[in-house]
């Protein structure tokens, strides 16, 4: 695929340039969809207006690399198994962070999780820190004895392995918003992630005009 845009196109009027123009400077976010081809943000959209101001500020790029010399690699995680799994790898820098990679799949047990996390730390020679767990991980399941937060803590260690306390909802997104504020992204790896994140919004009801209460 090739990236085509009004800067390739050599007859691209004065007008247009104009009107482009005048749309980023009334609503940069509006103008990064209509004119950069970036994502549609709706009123409901939660997250999708950061994400557009990584782009905007030069944060998403093939250039984001790990720094063997650096901290180790964190990994943040949120184990669903009736719904999908979600999985980022990213690396700490002064000021923010780095997220390298990104990984999701429905269906998967603890133990099919934790073989495929080491698959991939070994494959890209990382160095592991921490595995962020969310708070219902202690829970068990049906299908064994011992809940994922007891599996991972076999087969990585209790110096490994922490669990997130539970938070209120809103909380969670402030603290998103805040922290990819901070993040540079790889650009091909996260991608997937990274639309989930842009697609993630309150559904509007137009019979009742009014936004979901869940996301």
């Amino acid at each position: 695929s090739v990236a085509v845009n009004w800067r390739d196109n050599p007859w691209f009027p004065d007008v247009l340039r104009r009107d482009m123009e005048h749309d980023k400077a009334i609503d940069a976010d509006l103008a990064e969809h209509v004119w950069e081809g970036g994502y549609e943000i709706g009123h409901g959209s939660i997250l999708a207006r950061w994400i557009e101001r990584a782009e905007r500020a030069g944060r998403i790029h093939d250039a984001v690399e790990y720094d063997p010399d650096g901290p180790p690699i964190e990994i943040s995680s949120d184990i669903g198994f009736r719904d999908t799994s979600t999985w980022w790898f990213w690396q700490r820098r002064i000021g923010g962070a780095v997220v390298l990679d990104y990984d999701r799949d429905s269906g998967l047990e603890a133990t099919d999780w934790i073989e495929r996390l080491q698959e991939r730390i070994t494959k890209n020679g990382w160095k592991l820190g921490v595995v962020w767990l969310p708070h219902d991980a202690k829970a068990k399941t049906f299908s064994t004895s011992h809940s994922p937060m007891e599996q991972f803590i076999e087969s990585f260690g209790t110096d490994i392995v922490r669990v997130v306390p539970r938070s209120d909802k809103f909380d969670r997104i402030n603290a998103a918003r805040t922290v990819i504020e901070r993040c540079w992204f790889e650009k091909d790896k996260t991608e997937g992630g990274r639309d989930a994140l842009a697609a993630w919004a309150y559904v509007y009801d137009e019979e009742r005009k009014e936004f979901s209460k869940e996301p």
